[in-house]
């Protein structure tokens, strides 16, 4: 078993092995850390060590291969953190698996989340309400114009929930430099479309969501 300094040339100067063999370094000072080397040219850090003494069985945890943003020092540093794991009796390995689960959940949740929010988008809300109102108010082209005009450029792609009351405060006062009647059609059109997402997606959108409580109703009507 080669023993020696773990260094960038001392890395860079192992020899390749023979066809499917592998070639180790481990280190003369940390002892369990060591680098490994494929006979394609592959090097990779990685940490040798037994939970419960000699009876126990060897355990490896590979940090990562040689070169950014592992090299000699950093994989060096990275090993003595999961050499003291060890002799606080937690497993590397076992802890690595178990933090990889933990981001995967993470990742999971965040796509759920994701897709979710793409649903609730302003713009597609704002759209189907447009194609649902076709069917139900004689007057749909002038809510389409209005969405267009003085809340699509407002909200874009915004998620409905990330929407604030403030947010549509200053929507409805922009709206309402043009008319005082405007500031009005703004709010009522927005308020609509929020009950369409209530309405149609009561579970992603519930009613106790909606931010309205906190909006200025603009004066008329």
């Amino acid at each position: 078993m080669a023993t020696g300094k773990i260094t960038k040339r001392a890395v860079e100067a192992i020899p390749l092995p023979d066809e499917k063999k592998r070639a180790y370094l481990w280190d003369d000072t940390l002892k369990g850390f060591g680098v490994m080397v494929t006979d394609k040219g592959t090097r990779s850090y990685l940490i040798q060590y037994r939970m419960d003494g000699r009876a126990s069985q060897t355990e490896r945890v590979t940090i990562g291969r040689h070169g950014s943003p592992w090299t000699a020092e950093t994989a060096r540093g990275r090993a003595a953190e999961l050499l003291e794991q060890v002799r606080c009796h937690v497993n590397p390995y076992e802890a690595g698996k178990a933090l990889l689960a933990e981001q995967r959940r993470v990742r999971a949740e965040r796509v759920q989340e994701d897709a979710k929010l793409a649903k609730l988008a302003f713009s597609v809300i704002a759209a189907d309400y447009v194609t649902a109102s076709k069917k139900t108010l004689r007057r749909w082209e002038e809510q389409e114009r209005i969405i267009e005009r003085d809340l699509a450029p407002s909200f874009g792609e915004t998620p409905l929930p990330s929407i604030t009351a403030d947010d549509i405060n200053d929507c409805v006062a922009k709206a309402g430099k043009r008319a005082s009647s405007a500031a009005l059609k703004a709010y009522s059109a927005l308020r609509s479309i929020f009950a369409h997402a209530h309405e149609k997606h009561r579970g992603l959108f519930p009613q106790s969501a909606s931010p309205f409580g906190d909006v200025t109703r603009p004066p008329g009507g």
